[in-house]
């Protein structure tokens, strides 16, 4: 089990996104001044080009960091180790796998209002499908490196993570380059439905396909049942 390929949970990537949009709404207000912050008896100068410098040692020190974080699922040629639950299950035991987004919505001050959730799940013969919660959709392709003829939904998932990644570097493109202030409305408004669709119909679309081929076991977390779904939850 030892030369498998150990995945991570991802979720660093939701609060890399929002710092870097902080950090760049920042350097819009600045536009081309500095300001400067004191501390104590200690001042510092921050401009747009100390932002930079910030946001990309920011990214790549969380991106190193994230490898120090305990690994959630090991990904062998005989099948998949989930650490949690210290469960292995074999590829004949497997049914499908699949890279879907399920919805969590929290009511409380606790965590993040809402959030795609990129989920992992294996369904199993004769048991619960695992929801592995905010897995790389890269296990999708280690998986099929191992298990060719494995059921997945690889190319769909595939599509709706190049879907989400475009949109985001095209909203964070118009705001390095300043000009979210001028877009036009109609611009802004299309913009808006894309990230409806990304948030609210790409989930419903891919979770209703799931429980279609494999019968209806996935659901959207609400604010009422945080686990909607009759799945194990990891």
């Amino acid at each position: 089990m030892k030369n498998g390929v150990k995945f991570r949970s991802i979720f660093y990537r939701f609060i890399l996104f929002i710092f870097v949009v902080f950090l760049t709404v920042i350097s819009m207000i600045l536009d081309a001044k500095k300001a400067q912050i004191r501390f104590f008896n200690l001042s510092l100068t921050i401009g747009q080009e100390e932002l930079k410098i910030v946001t990309v040692a920011v990214l790549l020190l969380t991106f190193l960091l994230s490898f120090m974080f305990k690994w959630k699922c090991l990904i062998h040629k005989t099948g998949i180790y989930l650490r949690k639950i210290d469960l292995f299950i074999a590829w004949d035991e497997i049914r499908g796998l699949s890279h879907v987004w399920i919805n969590e919505y929290h009511r409380g001050p606790h965590g993040f209002l809402f959030y795609n959730r990129k989920t992992l799940v294996i369904y199993r013969e004769n048991y619960q499908p695992i929801c592995l919660y905010n897995i790389s959709i890269l296990a999708l392709y280690v998986t099929k490196c191992y298990h060719p003829k494995l059921k997945t939904n690889i190319v769909s998932a595939t599509l709706a993570s190049l879907f989400n990644m475009a949109l985001n570097a095209w909203f964070l493109y118009e705001m390095f380059s300043k000009n979210l202030v001028n877009i036009k409305a109609e611009v802004f408004m299309f913009w808006l439905l894309l990230y409806a669709v990304k948030v609210f119909a790409l989930p419903l679309v891919m979770l209703g396909h799931e429980n279609h081929c494999y019968g209806v076991s996935l659901a959207h977390s609400t604010a009422y049942k945080k686990h909607a779904s009759k799945a194990i939850h990891l």
